[in-house]
């Protein structure tokens, strides 16, 4: 899964565009598919063929535009063709490390699962994410690590508040977690 921005697109023919994107991850592959809802539908693409250039690369695909730079400036993931695995990106090691300690019993279950949480979620579901899941899967065992998937699914922002906020004062931040964990983010608050 390769994730980029589009800097311009243009129509070619019927049936085929062309992107000049900005790669931001891991390469764009041929075969790869990506899309994006435009203002009426939803609008497929899968890559034909890719050429670089030294500001940006080149994706020309399969699938129709309406006009030239019907969209641009957003950031778009690909999707491996059919039948391919994904690839994860694996957690952090502090992530990995407090896992363990946390959970000693069910680690490897649960570090698979947020690998692939990371990886079918969608732009917000980062670092900062998955270290506020392993905190409040440990500092609010009352609610299930699926059940605190699911709340960050429906707005991030929720478990954000939850993992990195007072309890009481909900506009003081005590934690962090765009930063790697410590011994303080668990044992405060």
């Amino acid at each position: 899964m390769a994730r980029f921005t589009i800097i311009h697109c243009r129509k070619l023919t019927a049936d085929i565009s062309e992107f000049d994107v900005r790669l931001l991850s891991d390469e764009v592959r041929e075969g790869d598919t990506f899309s994006f809802k435009s203002i009426y539908d939803l609008k497929a693409f899968r890559v034909l063929s890719i050429r670089p250039a030294p500001t940006h690369t080149t994706l020309v695909c399969a699938g129709a535009l309406d006009y030239d730079d019907e969209i641009t400036r957003i950031t778009l993931d690909t999707v491996p063709p059919y039948g391919t695995q994904p690839i994860l990106r694996p957690l952090l090691p502090d992530m990995v490390e407090r896992i363990r300690l946390a959970f000693p019993d069910t680690a490897e279950v649960i570090t698979q699962r947020l690998s692939y949480f990371r990886h079918e979620g969608t732009l917000f579901m980062g670092d900062r994410i998955i270290r506020g899941l392993i905190f409040c899967a440990w500092r609010f065992p009352q609610l299930s690590l699926e059940q605190w998937i699911e709340l960050a699914q429906q707005d991030w922002r929720d478990l954000i508040v939850a993992a990195e906020y007072d309890r009481v004062d909900r506009m003081k931040q005590i934690r962090n977690f765009n930063l790697p964990f410590c011994d303080e983010d668990f044992f405060s608050g």
